[in-house]
């Protein structure tokens, strides 16, 4: 038995989140190019997808640059969130192969802003979104376009409170050309 719809995917973010993950990838066109944002999404009130629902068939877990071929049910955009699609939970997920750091050009979006940066946290200037009504948003948090094209840069994590393992922040600088 097959599952309805399958996304191919390269797996580009696998977090926490509360007693599942996140995760989201670009689709992979029949071409090998970059598609749309795809984030499988379980039928949960909070949507993470359990360790059971992501699993491969020999038990693992997806990886960041796993191509995956993921079993989905139908579209379910919410709000600002246009990227889910319902997995079919049935179903384990297939890793066909892994890219590597140079093949990760043909994921690339034209540059565009991701946010507006006006607001700031007390632990970051600029590190944080003006809380706007869904219909009040002029860009959402991850639009079609997220990956804009680096000059140069590099990506660090920092552990801003040492005693909460969960506290960890991300921080991207990009330089310009």
């Amino acid at each position: 038995m097959t599952a309805k719809a399958t996304k191919r995917i390269v797996c580009l973010a696998n977090s926490r989140k509360l007693s599942g993950r996140c995760i989201a990838g670009k689709e992979i066109q029949d071409d090998g190019r970059g598609g749309d944002w795809i984030r499988p999404v379980s039928d949960r009130d909070s949507q993470e997808v359990s360790e059971w629902e992501r699993q491969y068939e020999d038990g693992s877990d997806p990886c960041i640059l796993d191509v995956i071929d993921v079993p989905v049910l139908k579209a379910q955009p919410k709000d600002y969130q246009q990227e889910n699609w319902l997995l079919d939970p049935e179903y384990y997920w297939q890793k066909i192969h892994s890219v590597t750091t140079n093949e990760l050009t043909q994921f690339i979006d034209p540059a565009a802003p991701l946010w507006i940066n006006q607001r700031s946290s007390a632990h970051g200037r600029r590190s944080s979104l003006t809380p706007l009504p869904v219909k009040r948003r002029k860009l959402p948090i991850l639009s079609k376009n997220p990956m804009p094209e680096p000059t140069s840069g590099r990506a660090y994590v920092e552990n801003i409170y040492p005693w909460l393992h969960e506290k960890i922040r991300c921080h991207l600088l990009w330089t310009a050309a």
